[in-house]
């Protein structure tokens, strides 16, 4: 059985996750290797530029933020959702004088593929590793039911 993380997460303690290279080390269970977390961050307090191990969806709960993303730059309001791949560094900034408020799901790719397992289900990663150079990492809001997807978030949290 896989233990919930139900807690609210800020800057600070985002940032005590972050190693001195950038490195967000997060610890997953065995058995589900899959963390939901919900960030409110506030702009006194800068997110370090960081990357990591798992596969991550972002889900934009209140307000906007940036997220540079190599040398890309995305601007993204409420209900948008960016998908951050293994080891590609990034940072996410507020705009001035505003918070904002995230909801991350972050799992290890071994959880949905393995090199021993089937063929098919590296499928379902592909939009994590298959970077064409008009590829975006931001999906707007009006593109899909955000609100299914946000109920799926706080269902899996």
């Amino acid at each position: 059985m896989r233990k919930k993380n139900n807690s609210l997460f800020d800057v600070l303690s985002l940032n005590k996750e972050i190693d001195e290279k950038g490195k967000h080390i997060m610890e997953f269970s065995p058995e589900f290797p899959l963390v939901v977390r919900e960030y409110n961050f506030k702009f006194e307090f800068p997110v370090k530029p960081n990357f990591h191990d798992s596969l991550e969806i972002m889900f934009i709960l209140k307000n906007r933020a940036i997220l540079q993303y190599g040398e890309k730059k995305y601007n993204f309001k409420k209900g948008d959702i960016l998908i951050v791949g293994k080891n590609e560094l990034h940072h996410c900034f507020q705009y001035e004088n505003e918070s904002v408020s995230l909801m991350f799901l972050k799992f290890l790719p071994e959880m949905i593929y393995s090199f021993s397992g089937y063929d098919i289900d590296f499928e379902y990663l592909r939009p994590f590793y298959s970077r064409s150079p008009k590829f975006q990492n931001l999906i707007p809001s009006d593109s899909f039911d955000h609100q299914k997807i946000l109920e799926n978030f706080y269902y899996i949290k």
